[in-house]
């Protein structure tokens, strides 16, 4: 008889033993499983940080380029003034809007022009 009273004592142990050996692995479990699409939202996140980057140097060099090229032809900044007289964030000019094909679309425009100090020959464009 003393053999089964310790034995019927013992009973429950391993049945405790079980439960925490299954709650170590469930934690073990979550936590990797939190890293793994941590790491997986961090990569979307750099991801559509690049393509909004490009998205924006699209719209930038676009209105640049729309600006530049009459310029760069006739080397007289009338055309550049007129198109961007009175630009502010307010009102801006010269704008544009377009697309590039599977990242998105974009929009920019003239937020500011003025001649640094007076210069003749310098313009200072701000998109």
């Amino acid at each position: 008889m003393a053999k089964r009273r310790k034995l019927s004592k013992k009973q429950g142990s391993a049945l405790m033993t079980t439960f925490g050996v299954m709650s170590l692995l469930a934690v073990a479990a979550t936590a990797y499983i939190d890293q793994a699409t941590q790491t997986m939202r961090e990569a979307n996140h750099n991801m559509q940080e690049v393509q909004t980057t490009h998205l924006c140097e699209a719209g930038v060099q676009s209105v640049l380029r729309d600006i530049w090229r009459p310029f760069k032809i006739s080397q007289i900044f009338t055309e550049m003034e007129d198109a961007c007289a009175g630009a502010s964030p307010a009102t801006p000019k010269a704008s544009i809007s377009g697309s590039l094909n599977g990242l998105g679309k974009f929009a920019a425009g003239v937020t500011g022009y003025f001649a640094p100090g007076g210069d003749l020959y310098a313009r200072l464009v701000t998109v």
